[in-house]
């Protein structure tokens, strides 16, 4: 993470997830799956450094079991025997974020039978407290974390499947939420993500419409609301999707799994105003039931990851960075992959696989063993960079420009004086190079004011 100061008003941090700098290769390949037990039926993965090691944990959501196994990295990418923490009824989602603000990381639960989000905060030492709920509508089946209304406190969204809406829980602060509102959505969603499609510096909301087969754009006002849907028809049953910049042109775009007979990934590239244009599909295996976006050969251009339920595999597409990708290559793993997710496990810069298996009761760790070879450095940048913004001073927009000299998931965020967070620019796949954000202090009542980025 790399901080820089802006004078009197604001702290921009900005966080890369990357992999291995100015080399890349044209195959990929993972060494064969070690399997981890957790509880029972694995619904979900997410990752994050739950005991301050510096090492990359993981957190599943066991949706027979109605617990979460938490399962902490040694750094090689084996990791200790799961440890269980009873959460509500078949939780079949959950997000990591500190929702509290004392700098450890905590775990919001979809609870699909009970009809809740249960809230752990967590100790710091890849423990968590008793599980606290929250009630939402009927069956939430997706939960995620961003701040919707402008206030530094992180905010829940929940894709509810009985009630064709999405919920929106206002955060305090403290690890509790205000009473859910909820905007109309399609047909049973299943997923939901957060992203900036039209770049006001507004968070936004997609979600994935299991029966009516299309995606819904939520547009956020910065209070805390959104406008009404707009539906983008992909392929048949989305599941899941994720947000990144496939074709490096700076908006954000949606690849997203189709869990239906038509087996492919819908690939949506962004405008910019908070539209998209039509799907692209690309074959995948049987019953895609996730997706996710990194560079797994070192070359710049963002690929697609994919959990086949019912082939027991998972596909990777290279992506040719137009936002089109290549015949995909299947890695088995155990019975019925349910979700996946990247990181590094192992230290040695590329971006290795978590697979949770439903049916195994067990994830799967895939590391990325791909050999890759020098690339042109010459148009890359050299080094992170914030650079000063402008204009400034501003009153109430400015643009900032940073650089990545590696492609990875970006993160950058805002804070004020006090360390609150008030904005998150960026949260999502960019590609190497130079790129630019814009800010605006409108809905924060600031006045113009000189910005010194340090």
């Amino acid at each position: 993470m790399i901080s820089f100061i802006v004078h009197w008003l604001l702290i921009i941090t900005l966080e890369v997830l990357f992999s291995s700098a100015y080399s890349f290769a044209q195959t990929v390949s993972f060494s064969p799956a070690t399997n981890f037990a957790a509880g029972s039926g694995p619904f979900s993965v997410v990752i994050g450094d739950l005991n301050g090691d510096g090492k990359p944990d993981l957190a599943v959501a066991n949706d027979a079991s109605n617990d979460v196994s938490i399962l902490l990295g040694n750094g090689n990418g084996t990791f200790g025997t799961a440890t269980n923490f009873p959460v509500g009824w078949q939780p079949f989602s959950l997000a990591i974020r500190d929702l509290n603000g004392d700098g450890k990381l905590d775990l919001a639960v979809a609870n699909f039978m009970d009809h809740n989000i249960s809230i752990l905060l967590g100790t710091g030492t890849g423990s968590f407290g008793s599980a606290t709920n929250f009630p939402v509508v009927f069956d939430p089946m997706s939960v995620a974390i961003g701040d919707f209304n402008g206030d530094g406190k992180p905010d829940l969204a929940v894709a509810n499947q009985a009630y064709a809406n999405i919920s929106i829980l206002i955060g305090v602060g403290n690890g509790t939420f205000g009473a859910a509102t909820n905007f109309d959505v399609g047909s049973i969603p299943s997923s939901v993500a957060i992203g900036d499609f039209n770049s006001d510096g507004k968070l936004d909301l997609a979600v994935g419409n299991l029966y009516s087969s299309n995606i819904s754009i939520l547009l956020g006002v910065g209070n805390g609301t959104f406008s009404a849907a707009t539906n983008f028809a992909v392929g048949l049953y989305p599941r899941n999707l994720a947000i990144g910049d496939l074709n490096g042109d700076g908006k954000p775009d949606l690849a997203v799994a189709n869990q239906s007979i038509s087996q492919n990934v819908s690939i949506l590239l962004g405008i910019g105003d908070g539209t998209f244009g039509g799907a692209m599909n690309f074959p995948v295996g049987l019953a895609p039931s996730d997706v996710a976006i990194g560079d797994f050969n070192n070359d710049g251009k963002p690929d697609i990851a994919v959990a086949n339920y019912n082939s027991h595999n998972v596909s990777i597409l290279l992506g040719n960075g137009t936002g089109s990708f290549g015949i995909a290559t299947n890695f088995p793993v155990a019975n019925s992959p349910q979700t996946l997710a990247i990181r590094d496990f192992n230290g040695d810069g590329k971006l290795d696989l978590a697979v949770a298996n439903r049916a195994s009761n067990n994830v799967s760790i895939l590391l990325n063993t791909t050999v890759v070879s020098a690339v042109d450095e010459e148009a890359l940048p050299t080094e992170y960079a914030l650079s000063n913004a402008y204009p400034n001073p501003f009153n109430p927009t400015t643009t900032i420009n940073y650089q990545i000299p590696v492609a990875g998931f970006v993160s950058l965020r805002v804070y004020d004086i006090l360390g609150r967070e008030v904005a998150t620019l960026v949260n999502q796949y960019k590609q190497a190079g130079t790129h630019q954000v814009k800010f605006s202090a409108s809905h924060f009542g600031y006045n113009s004011q000189k910005v010194l980025l340090k």
